[in-house]
């Protein structure tokens, strides 16, 4: 991976830094990147989808790899985690006109923003979508790409009985290396289904499962395997690109991160 990305440099280098600040690795990141590689390895745009790439998606793609392409692989750190390769479920970034197109043949509620800082198309969404309500303290800003996916996720949530969601995080430019920072990410902490009395708390309701992976394990409790099917279906699903649970890591132990990855067939779960 190493030895390829370092033919690439010429390519890379100036488009990533242009692209946006501060994403060349320093200190750790780079140690990181020494033992488990960079996010991606050439900006050529993977197998995507049920037909060849037009001219316009390449371009698309090229630009969102551009702004991970050096970031390091984290994924490949932390043991148990399942990967997949789907080509079918590979999402091809629409242009802006066909993206909000579909938000309003969704029904789903939303603000077009302007001036959102590394973000294509974002958008505000401002109220349920397919029933589900997203509780979140501030505005829930997201890329559009990222927001048309949220009528699927309802469907995996009603299908557990779930009205409502705690949004822990949405878009947060501060974010290195992360896709919060590209409005393609979120990270859930709280769900309330109509099965329980209270909402369930990823923090004290998810099961840990260090040597087990994460859809194979066998849980106890009814909240847990609530959790547990609500990850995994979106796993399953090919819904979103990476689904972490708190099995993944210390940082990540009282929410569900997910986020959405255009232009890429690779998915992973833990």
């Amino acid at each position: 991976m190493k030895s390829r990305l370092r033919s690439l440099a010429p390519l890379l280098m100036l488009p990533v830094m242009v692209a946006a600040a501060a994403v060349e690795p320093t200190g750790m990141f780079k140690k990181i990147i020494a033992k488990h590689g960079t996010y991606l390895d050439s900006l050529d745009p993977m197998p995507c989808g049920g037909s060849t790439l037009s001219d316009d998606d390449e371009i698309t793609i090229k630009q969102w790899f551009e702004r991970v392409a050096l970031w390091p692989n984290f994924r490949h750190m932390y043991p148990m985690g399942d990967w997949d390769t789907d080509v079918s479920s590979c999402r091809v970034p629409r242009d802006e006109a066909e993206c909000l197109e579909a938000l309003d043949r969704a029904g789903v509620p939303y603000e077009r923003l302007e001036g959102v800082k590394d973000v294509f198309v974002p958008v505000r969404v401002t109220g349920p979508v397919s029933g589900v309500t997203f509780v979140t303290s501030g505005d829930l800003i997201m890329e559009c790409e990222m927001a048309a996916t949220l009528p699927a996720l309802a469907e995996i949530l009603v299908a557990q009985q779930i009205t409502s969601v705690g949004v822990l995080s949405a878009y947060r430019p501060q974010s290195t290396y992360s896709f919060h920072s590209l409005g393609l990410a979120l990270d859930f902490n709280w769900l309330k289904s109509e099965k329980f009395k209270r909402a369930m708390w990823l923090k004290i309701d998810y099961q840990q499962t260090p040597d087990e992976h994460t859809c194979s394990a066998k849980l106890t409790t009814p909240m847990a395997k609530t959790l547990k099917a609500v990850a995994c279906d979106m796993w399953e699903s090919k819904l979103y690109n990476t689904v972490l649970t708190p099995n993944y890591n210390e940082g990540h132990d009282n929410h569900f991160h997910v986020d959405l990855r255009p232009g890429d067939n690779r998915f992973f779960i833990r």
